[in-house]
């Protein structure tokens, strides 16, 4: 003889709720895969990043044409104490001067060059890279990029 199961409204309650506590449950356990972002305090782990110039341009309703330059990408996550390393590449613009203010570093990257520039992230806080060519909206900014240090 077969036999039925009939699933009344609060079984089907309790085996949702089971069904999402096993999956928090799943996602907080261990490390497995490759996580898109870590908050992993890591003493002296060295991170690069490349950095391009990027000119935007647009003509107006009147004709008037509009363009911006910024640098790419705009954000920069790291922790306090890793050696960074930023490889800013000149795509967009002749010459782009700049300084990252609060860590002491400057430097300038040409059309077509690659300039490196090397610091130890030693203080918690956002210092702001600011290109000295492009640092108004009048001057086609502003060129600002940011380096966010995690405690």
């Amino acid at each position: 003889m077969t036999r039925f199961f009939v699933w009344k409204a609060r079984h089907f309650g309790w085996a949702i709720l089971i069904l999402i506590l096993a999956f928090f449950i799943w996602q907080m356990s261990g490390d497995e895969g490759m996580p898109v972002f870590s908050v992993k305090k890591s003493s002296q782990q060295t991170k690069e990043f490349y950095i391009i110039t990027t000119e935007y341009k647009t003509t107006l309703e009147n004709g008037k044409e509009m363009e911006v330059y910024r640098w790419n990408p705009g954000n920069i996550i790291v922790n306090k104490g890793d050696r960074v390393t930023l490889r800013i590449i000149g795509v967009h613009g002749k010459a782009h001067p700049f300084i990252i203010k609060g860590l002491n570093v400057n430097g300038e990257v040409t059309k077509g060059g690659e300039t490196t520039v090397r610091f130890v992230a030693e203080e918690a806080g956002v210092y702001p890279m600011i290109c000295l060519v492009h640092n108004t909206i009048e001057n086609h900014g502003p060129m600002i990029a940011y380096i966010h240090v995690l405690e």
